[in-house]
């Protein structure tokens, strides 16, 4: 994960910000995606 942070210039706390308007964290991630526009696509894990 940290290397593709790194590989888009952006850092974890970026990444926590991110994923917290989904209403998770990026434990509960189970793909992250961030495209050439700019626009992020969050799935959570199935937890049960």
């Amino acid at each position: 994960m940290y290397e593709n942070l790194k590989a888009i210039q952006k850092d974890e706390d970026w990444l926590n910000k991110q994923v917290s308007k989904f209403h998770i964290s990026p434990k509960e991630a189970l793909i992250v995606t961030y495209d050439g526009k700019g626009q992020i696509f969050c799935q959570e894990k199935d937890l049960k």
